[in-house]
Order: structure tokens, then C-alpha cells, then sequence
């Protein structure tokens, strides 16, 4: 859960790729949060944590696809590449990250075949 007015994210992981956090400063920040994934065990319980942004933060959630793009000699683009590119980009908007972040992915894998999504979300707190 976000809180639009104070900036405070609430959350869990079910085993997903753990969120990042760009800061305005251009600093990366990895959201830990730690849990199985969601429906191996009954009765599992989820670690809360909680972390806040302040305006002009952009919140990243990503699946593995992005992570596991492989460019034609089979090497993952990996969690080093996608921090270099969210920590290099000069984003206005929270879909110039995203558009920063495809595009690096793109020209990593060049022509290669996918074999699986690349998702990405981002919300950037603005100034009230």
C-alpha cells in the first residue's frame, strides 16, 4: 500500500524480484522484504516492511524477465545492468525510467528471442 500524502510504502514479497527505489539524488535503494512464494506452503506468514518516498522517488517493481533478458551468447542482463541503467537515467516522469530501463534491455539482447515477459512498473512521488 502507498500513501499518496506522506509518501509511505507498506508492502510484502511473495517471492518476487525485490523492488527498487530511485531516489532524486539518482542513489539506488533495494526494498527488502522477505517471503516464499506465495502458495508453496499453507499457513506461510509475510515479512511487512515499510519505506518511504519522497517527491520526485520513483518506486520500480519489475519481473524476472527483465533480470533474465539474455543477449545471444546466453548472459543474463541481470540485476548489475538494470541498477546501472535506473541509476543512469534522468528521468522527468516515471515512464522515462521505464522507457530508460526497455531500452537498455533492448540493446543488451539485440536481435535474441525472448522466452519471457518484460514487465515493468514505476510510480514517482511528485511535489504537492
Amino acid at each position: 500500500m502507498l500513501e499518496a500524502a506522506d509518501g509511505w510504502l507498506t508492502f510484502a514479497n511473495a517471492g518476487h524480484n525485490l523492488p527498487l527505489i530511485r531516489r532524486a539524488d539518482g542513489q539506488i535503494e533495494e526494498v527488502m522484504s522477505r517471503g516464499m512464494v506465495l502458495g508453496i506452503m499453507d499457513d506461510m506468514t509475510y515479512d511487512e516492511a515499510t519505506a518511504a518516498l519522497a517527491p520526485d522517488d520513483i518506486l520500480l517493481l519489475y519481473t524476472d524477465g527483465i533480470t533474465e533478458a539474455m543477449d545471444a551468447d546466453g548472459e543474463l542482463f541481470g540485476k548489475a545492468r538494470l541498477s546501472d541503467a535506473v541509476a543512469h537515467a534522468a528521468p522527468a516522469t516515471a515512464r522515462d525510467l521505464i522507457d530508460a530501463i526497455l531500452a537498455a534491455v533492448r540493446a543488451y539482447i539485440g536481435n535474441t528471442p525472448q522466452a519471457d515477459d518484460l514487465t515493468i512498473v514505476a510510480v514517482k512521488r511528485i511535489r504537492n
